[in-house]
């Protein structure tokens, strides 16, 4: 059994250094960012992490990644309306859900964290869709539907009820939590 970390959405990489900071036995861990600004490449690979260039979507290929106007809210989702400058580069995207399935198996003990600025919720329909939830034991969420639709609780609700249906452990994502909450 291999542990595994999967950071989507991984920025800089703070969320790599603060599961360093709440896992005693993170050194265990195969760490994986996700993150299609590749400017942040470097920081990520210095902390030992393996580095992907690619944003997680539901298909490979290449879309649109919109820039926010700050390092922390850019999309791919054309949805998302709040911080979203006018600009616009081309990334490549891969299959996630595809992408667990073809490299870990269902024994293997794997937490992901997911903050992908409203891009979620067709990754998480797929997730569940293809019954990737049976790979993964814990996933954090930060869920952007107030940045998107009015009333998307609803909505956020009937996902995490489906992924918990899987026995996965579903957590809030947020930055001022500590990760090992329920390590």
């Amino acid at each position: 059994m291999k542990k595994i970390f999967l950071d989507c959405g991984a920025n800089s990489g703070q969320s790599v250094r603060r599961f360093m900071k709440d896992f005693t036995d993170w050194e265990e861990f195969e760490i994986h960012c996700f993150e299609p600004n590749t400017g942040f490449e470097k920081s990520i690979k210095e902390m030992g992490a393996i580095f992907h260039g690619e944003a997680v979507s539901v298909e490979d290929g290449e879309t649109k990644f919109f820039i926010g106007i700050s390092d922390l809210s850019s999309t791919i989702t054309l949805e998302k309306y709040v911080n979203i400058s006018d600009k616009s580069i081309i990334v490549r995207t891969l299959d996630f859900s595809l992408w667990i399935q073809k490299n870990f198996n269902k024994e293997d003990y794997i937490i992901v964290k997911l903050n992908i600025e409203g891009a979620e919720y067709d990754l998480l329909e797929k997730m569940i869709k293809d019954r990737t939830f049976e790979w993964i034991d814990i996933i954090y969420i930060e869920f952007h539907g107030h940045k998107m639709h009015p009333n998307m609780s609803g909505k956020n609700k009937e996902l995490v009820r489906e992924i918990e249906s899987f026995g996965t452990k579903y957590i809030y994502w947020m930055e001022k939590f500590t990760l090992n909450e329920v390590h």
